[in-house]
């Protein structure tokens, strides 16, 4: 996105998609935006305002950040998403910030009740009040459990690993969960906790164990990768045994994921290579119609979901088709074969790396509309180079500034990671 600080009036203008927003803090914060071709309207964006690392160069965010209180900026900053309804509520009185300071997590979700409440307090005036009950009574307003375990549940949780949808999944899961206790053993919960048992699909295949070395594992702050590695060792399983009835898979331990995972590979690729046949004819698309397209709107007709969202590079190149998919997770020795369904969903699109080294990499529709990287991987799924990251970085950033005047609409809501 772009950021422009406006001295004068003291906004900070973010331009991105689906639009564009202004972003007052004076005299206390409220936000507005504006479509292509419409009027500028209230709005609360979704997008991170504030990055938990400051840059420096960045001279409109260092200016925009500089009118927030420090102590506010540095409470907000560690979560992903809607920081704003956060910050609009801690000019609503010390027991705002006060409730932060104690669950970081419950405050933001009382900031955020719209997403967890049918009918939900859209006054900020009010939040204020709010934040003077017993966090009890507010974990009960926001229908989650009411009790002293939950309580303790939610300050351990992590807010870089807390956004409303993963929050929700969590709420549901909790009613049939059998992971309470271990729940209650951990020191914290991150990313990758929260994705194993807001998961339904993982139901019965994992084991507490398996929690609580997730729960320790750094690399699972604020990501999921054993969440991403456990579905695709769960979808190839179910695509060998082909229907056929068998004994589900348990797994207590990562490396038991990551067992289990390489050896299905070599399977489920062969099975893959096997004659293909003739492929299916694409239909044809329509330009004007991929020229609208944002998010992946696989809800018009007549789009083709293998159609790249950005055009690739010399060194970037899409993968167009369902065969190339399946091609490409047989030469880099990966499951990419597997989100074949979230591609065709239009949640994740994948890209072909050729420099500076061979990689895999698939992007996803994030909040505002723009394309974020959800994976980037060498052959095995090693790590790739700082010179491929930053490649990559670049080459998304640039053609996200791009994406406004090509297209009009994004995705509402939040799509998860692989």
């Amino acid at each position: 996105m772009n950021l422009i600080y406006n001295y004068e009036k003291a906004y900070l203008e973010v331009k991105g998609m689906p639009c564009t927003w202004r972003l007052y803090l004076k005299p206390k914060p409220y936000a507005h935006s504006k479509s292509p071709g419409g009027d500028w309207k209230p709005d609360s964006p979704e997008f991170r305002i504030i990055p938990e690392t400051p840059d420096e160069s960045d001279l409109s965010m260092t200016l925009f950040r500089a009118d927030i209180p420090e102590n506010f900026a540095a409470t907000i900053a560690p979560f992903p998403t809607h920081q704003w309804m956060l910050l609009r509520m801690f000019y609503e009185g010390p027991a705002c910030l006060e409730l932060a300071l104690s669950n970081p997590v419950l405050a933001f979700c009382v900031a955020n009740n719209a997403e967890f409440r049918t009918d939900p307090e859209n006054r900020v005036s009010a939040l204020g009040k709010l934040c003077l009950r017993k966090q009890k009574d507010l974990l009960d307003w926001l229908r989650f459990p009411a009790s002293p375990a939950m309580l303790r549940m939610f300050q351990k949780i992590l807010p870089g690993a807390a956004d409303p949808s993963t929050l929700r999944m969590l709420r549901l899961a909790l009613k049939t969960t059998v992971f309470a206790k271990t729940l209650g053993h951990m020191k914290q919960i991150n990313a990758g906790v929260l994705s194993l048992i807001a998961n339904r699909n993982f139901s019965g295949v994992i084991m507490p164990r398996l929690l609580l070395e997730v729960s320790e594992r750094q690399e699972e702050r604020t990501e999921s990768p054993l969440s991403n590695l456990l579905f695709e060792t769960l979808v190839m399983q179910k695509a060998l045994q082909d229907g056929l009835t068998g004994s589900r898979l348990v797994f207590e331990s990562a490396a038991r994921v990551q067992a289990v995972h390489d050896e299905l590979l070599p399977q489920y690729n062969a099975q893959l290579a096997a004659p293909e046949g003739r492929p299916r004819r694409r239909r044809r698309v329509r330009r004007e119609h991929v020229a609208r397209r944002v998010g992946r709107r696989t809800d018009v007709v007549g789009l083709d979901p293998w159609y790249p969202p950005i055009p690739g590079t010399s060194a970037i190149m899409p993968i167009t088709s369902p065969v190339d998919l399946y091609r490409e997770g047989k030469h880099m020795h990966n499951c990419v074969a597997t989100y074949k369904s979230t591609i065709q969903d239009g949640r994740m699109y994948i890209y072909r790396i050729l420099e500076p080294e061979r990689a895999t990499l698939a992007i996803r529709p994030y909040t505002d509309g723009k394309w974020c990287i959800s994976q980037l991987k060498g052959v095995c799924n090693q790590k790739v180079s700082q010179a491929t990251k930053r490649m990559v970085k670049e080459w998304l950033t640039q053609h996200n500034l791009d994406l406004p005047e090509q297209a009009g609409t994004g995705i509402p809501g939040v799509t998860p990671a692989l």
